[in-house]
């Protein structure tokens, strides 16, 4: 707490007055304090869900023993206005199931149309919400935020704590162990000063929360207060703290995607960007060619594009067709080529293009010829590049990037000579010797833990770059079931300064998700958010697909939060051997939307006819300054060109998605297909 005596500092923000203040010590538990829990029965408290309360050595407890499906709130059947709330609570949980938090619901009012609740919560748990107001189910954000660095050192993790907390009109304040919290005053005057008082579950983990000791001392109502009743209830309140409606047309943006189809033919599972001719324009490189910009209807072989099929059409004639057999035919082939990336290799200026092979082949790349035709100079670099998820990007701080895949068994990256790019790489392991092969999915590069340097997630967990590389070392890793998944990305989803991890369950099944990082001390575990799963009732606003073998983490809209960019992995097995192999070849980006300290990640659709192969890539390929979508798979190559248009408020309510009625909270997906219904993979890339 800031040492600075009844400084006032009128800083407006989030429509609330947050004070500097002296740390005041809690008023004392005062004999005209009355007891509103009788330490035996539930008599005077009420909850829809009676299943999740009751009471147990004689305290008020919440939680079955189970997963808390959603949030519940224990409330009293009276209501009261300005006062004193002396308590003793313990909240304790395993974080590895879920989210583990609790509260106090002040002044508050149960909403008529479900089990939640809307008003103050004074809250409580892990890692930084302890004493701070949330203001639950009416502005859904974060109030104001005690400070942890003074506060954490006076709580009891997992055990009892006095929590007191005084309401004086529009002055609220906390205090958990005689250590003040928060001293908040609210702006609006149009906030309910009346209603009940409650004990939040949180939703989401195995959580067992405990209250006893419950005392408080009214004191004299404030003059002309407003209430719930006087605010029309739970909607009337609502409504007067809505934020003004937007007017003009550049307050309502729509983005949208247009697709521009370079080829049917199959020629990779993936596809990248980059100006190889020089003319300020950028080009695509997908397969054995790349297309000129910004139309992309001129191509330019770069290495030999011999590989054809051929097709029996209706009227029983043969058809030569070039590329792999793909969505043009019917056989369930693989191409040589599954990611594509630019870079200078040789530092001429000139972007070059790195290949990586069908799983556990070579990575090469090709020398730009400085604008002359014919094939480009090829450079094998590696000769096995495993892993359905490999990358390329500097994990070793050099400023150069390598590829990071699995080789030989095991974990590493491949480093280039620094005096020659052309001559084969050395490869790192970090990992002991195990059983990770061509065909080991999910892979990621990120710093997990803060400390500057970046770490390697695989399926099982992650893997911490040590202090020093010098001689190889073995990486300590961290075991945490992620899933054999695609792409792993390590971002702050949720804004509370720790890294989370984004990524696919399952490369070929079900579930997109993100784990959100919970650390107790020095320990670092994580707890799951579905955003989307098997079932329509998975995802807030019904979306559901297979085979999320590719995904990208960018600022799609601007808005300075990263989305995530997936889709559909086309034919990924044929037309058989996975969950709905043959269902529209979806694309979308998730936008991240943060809510205090809830986000939701509200799905866009960029098309449904192309979906995406082993990668897919954003950026800005026309130049516009909007980030665009490039795809290769065995429905061909395709580049979707991002278009941002200022609409009517009706017309961007319109298009947006709508919540799902069905929606249930922490849905579980499966992690991967359920081998009753998939018979098994047979010896080809998963």
């Amino acid at each position: 707490m800031k040492s600075l005596r009844c400084l006032l500092t009128a800083t407006l923000l989030c429509a609330s007055i947050h004070f500097a203040f002296a740390e005041t010590p809690p008023p004392p538990l005062s004999d005209k304090a009355k007891s509103i829990f009788d330490g035996k029965t539930l008599d005077g408290w009420e909850s829809p869900a009676t299943q999740l309360w009751s009471v147990q050595d004689g305290c008020l407890t919440g939680g079955d023993g189970n997963k808390i499906p959603y949030n519940d709130f224990l409330c009293t059947k009276a209501s009261y206005r300005n006062f004193i709330l002396h308590l003793k609570i313990k909240l304790t949980g395993d974080p590895k199931t879920g989210f583990i938090n609790s509260g106090i619901q002040i002044r508050t009012k149960r909403n008529p149309t479900g089990h939640e609740v809307c008003g103050y919560q004074c809250d409580y748990g892990e890692p930084d919400w302890y004493a701070g107001i949330y203001d639950e189910g009416r502005r859904n954000k974060m109030l104001i935020k005690a400070d942890m660095k003074t506060l954490h050192p006076a709580l009891i993790l997992w055990g009892w704590n006095d929590y007191v907390i005084k309401a004086d009109g529009p002055h609220i304040q906390t205090w958990l162990n005689g250590v003040q919290g928060v001293d908040y005053q609210e702006a609006e005057a149009a906030v309910a000063s009346d209603g009940i008082i409650g004990i939040q579950v949180h939703g989401g983990g195995n959580t067992n929360v405990q209250v006893k000791d419950v005392f408080i001392e009214e004191l004299p109502p404030t003059p002309d207060a407003p209430t719930w009743e006087s605010l029309g209830g739970v909607e009337g309140q609502r409504a007067k703290l809505k934020p003004a409606a937007k007017t003009t047309a550049a307050d309502h943006v729509l983005h949208t995607f247009k697709k521009i189809q370079l080829t049917d033919q199959f020629w990779s599972e993936g596809a990248s960007f980059g100006d190889f001719n020089h003319d300020g324009k950028m080009d695509i490189v997908s397969g054995p060619y790349w297309y000129e910009g910004p139309d992309f209807k001129v191509r330019h072989e770069y290495y030999p594009a011999t590989k054809t099929f051929t097709h029996k059409k209706a009227d029983g004639t043969d058809e030569v067709i070039p590329g792999f057999e793909g969505g043009l035919g019917e056989r369930n082939v693989y191409s040589d080529n599954f990611f594509a990336f630019v870079y200078d290799f040789n530092g001429d200026g000139w972007p070059d293009i790195l290949i990586y092979g069908f799983p556990g082949n070579d990575a090469s790349w090709y020398e730009n010829p400085q604008g002359k035709e014919g094939p480009w100079k090829r450079h094998i670099i590696f000769d096995h590049v495993d892993n359905e998820s490999p990358t390329f990007t500097d994990i070793d701080g050099d400023g150069k990037p390598e590829i990071v895949c699995n080789s030989g068994g095991y974990f590493g990256y491949a480093k280039a000579d620094a005096s020659d790019p052309t001559k084969p790489w050395t490869f790192h392991p970090i990992s002991p010797k195990g059983g990770w092969a061509k065909f080991t999915h999910g892979l990621g590069v990120g710093d997990v833990n803060g400390d500057g340097k970046m770490d390697i997630v695989d399926a099982d967990g992650w893997w911490e770059q040590p202090a020093s590389l010098e001689g190889d070392p073995v990486w300590q890793h961290h075991t945490f079931k992620f899933g054999p998944g695609a792409q792993f990305y390590v971002y702050d989803v949720n804004g509370d300064g720790l890294p989370d991890v984004i990524g696919s369950a399952s490369a070929h099944g079900y579930g997109l998700i993100w784990w959100e990082q919970v650390r107790t001390g020095s320990e670092i575990t994580f707890r799951k958010h579905l955003i989307m799963g098997e079932k329509p009732e998975e995802n807030r606003y019904g979306v559901h697909f297979s085979q999320l073998h590719a995904l990208e983490l960018a600022d799609i809209d601007g808005d300075g939060l990263k989305d995530i960019v997936v889709g559909k992995r086309f034919w990924a097995h044929g037309t058989h051997g996975d969950p709905e192999p043959n269902a529209p070849a979806l694309i979308y980006w998730f936008q991240l939307v943060r809510h205090g300290k809830d986000v939701d990640f509200v799905p866009h659709l960029i098309d449904d006819n192309s979906g995406v192969g082993t990668q897919v890539v954003v950026g800005d390929v026309n130049g516009d300054g909007l980030p665009d979508v490039i795809v290769g798979n065995k429905k061909g190559t395709f580049v979707h060109l991002q278009e941002k248009k200022s609409v009517s408020a009706e017309e961007w309510e319109k298009a947006q998605p709508k919540a799902n009625p069905a929606f249930v909270e922490g849905g579980a997906a499966p992690a991967a297909a359920s081998p009753a219904a998939v018979p098994p993979a047979p010896p080809v890339p998963k």
